[in-house]
């Protein structure tokens, strides 16, 4: 069969980020499609193939050679050999059995733009949890037009132009993939398709441009998020998020939290063994108020986590209560919610 350079360089693209995500990878030349394979992991890239009716695997070293023959146009691949150009690659086709997912039964359930997709992965994938003790907490919940995830300490919340029929947990491996083939510079549309009919494992499927990308769901029973987030008020605050992102990033010092006092003004005090650093930030009051100054303290790398990656010039600090109350920090894209650290009194 005949494979371009072209469609070759692109079948790589998905082979590596397979490779990457899932430790190894498989590349498997198809009629008509390359698909690098991983355990419950497909990435499928549309080609310009001649028929064949032999799949043929090629190995790690087979396409270190091939990449090196980047200036050749096309690749004439056999079971046996590869020619390109006047060079000749001598090789041996693995005999396995590839049964692929068989996606044609699946249901679309949302459609979004690449772009939308990736800031809204990225927008809260800092807050999963770093540890596999509760799997659940490591996946990306996708309900509705909301993306959430939960470590624990913290929930983060972006809202999506697109909504999806019903809730679905997406695995690091899936999140991961899609950070490596999405374009953040493209508004063509991403297809989602969920296996409805699952035995054993139940599959996710994307589609976009010439490629198609199928993994597997995540399971198990997220959080309820949406009851944490209360509309009790104490307080809402008003502030430049750049201003105070800037000065949680000169108060911040290894493992020791940030003091929050509010009066006035907000001023932030971090102290160490050896320093004892403080700032002040201004607010406006939009509702609510305090009897008397709240003092609360939070890690300062979740706030500043936070704050990065909101895009909105203003958020709006949403006290809930005492010292021991979540902040919900709210913003054009959704909203976040921390716990605060208790403070020995």
């Amino acid at each position: 069969m005949k494979l371009f350079n072209n469609d070759f360089k692109a079948a790589m693209k998905g082979y590596k980020a397979v490779k990457t995500v899932c430790k190894s990878a498989k590349f498997v030349v198809v009629d008509g499609e390359v698909i690098a394979r991983a355990p419950d992991v497909e990435v499928s890239i549309a080609v310009d193939t001649t028929a064949h009716e032999q799949d043929i695997l090629l190995d790690e070293n087979t396409l270190s050679l091939l990449e090196k023959c980047k200036t050749e146009r096309e690749f004439e691949i056999t079971e046996t050999e590869i020619k390109a150009g006047t060079k000749t690659i001598t090789y041996t086709c693995d005999d396995e059995t590839n049964e692929f997912v068989d996606t044609s039964d699946y249901k679309e359930i949302a459609r979004i733009e690449q772009c939308e997709l990736l800031a809204c992965l990225k927008g809260v994938k800092f807050s999963t949890a770093k540890d596999d003790a509760r799997p659940v907490l490591q996946y990306i919940l996708w309900e509705g037009n909301n993306f959430v995830t939960v470590d624990g300490f913290r929930i983060t919340t972006k809202f999506s132009s697109a909504s999806t029929d019903m809730p679905i947990l997406l695995t690091p491996t899936a999140y991961g993939l899609l950070e490596k083939l999405l374009d953040k510079k493209s508004d063509q549309l991403v297809s989602v398709y969920l296996d409805l009919d699952h035995t054993d494992k139940r599959y996710i499927s994307f589609e976009f441009g010439d490629v198609i990308l199928t993994c597997l769901v995540g399971e198990g029973e997220f959080m309820n998020y949406k009851q944490v987030f209360t509309d009790d008020t104490a307080a809402k605050l008003q502030v430049n998020r750049v201003e105070l992102l800037n000065k949680l990033e000169f108060l911040q010092q290894d493992k020791h939290h940030v003091l929050i006092n509010i009066d006035e003004v907000i001023t932030l005090r971090s102290q160490s063994v050896t320093n004892i650093l403080s700032d002040t930030v201004a607010y406006e009051l939009l509702d609510g108020g305090f009897k008397e100054p709240l003092e609360i303290a939070f890690n300062p790398k979740y706030l500043i986590e936070s704050l990065k990656n909101i895009t909105s010039d203003e958020v709006v600090l949403n006290f809930t209560g005492g010292h021991l109350s979540p902040l919900i920090i709210e913003h054009n894209k959704g909203k976040d919610l921390l716990l605060p650290i208790r403070l020995n009194r």
